[in-house]
């Protein structure tokens, strides 16, 4: 992701920007994820975040969503 973020090939630049757009537009059904597939999602944020694949407003929603996450109780899986 981080090659694709950087690259001059505009179709690299897309397939970036739609990977963390689906990535991002996925959050409202995070609550439904499964324990390990919540964990897998959770790590990839992290690491987006941690290696600065993400700047700016992509970094300060990212960071929202993480907060917001670790304020909900980890076993209400409801609507």
């Amino acid at each position: 992701l981080k090659r694709f973020k950087a690259s001059a090939d505009a179709r690299e630049l897309e397939i970036f920007r739609c990977m963390i757009h689906n990535l991002f537009d996925e959050y409202r059904f995070f609550h439904r994820y499964p324990d390990m597939e919540l964990r897998v999602t959770g790590e990839l944020f992290g690491t987006l975040i941690q290696h600065q694949v993400v700047s700016h407003m992509t970094l300060a929603l990212a960071l929202r969503y993480v907060l917001e996450a670790l304020k909900k109780d980890p076993r209400d899986h409801s609507d």
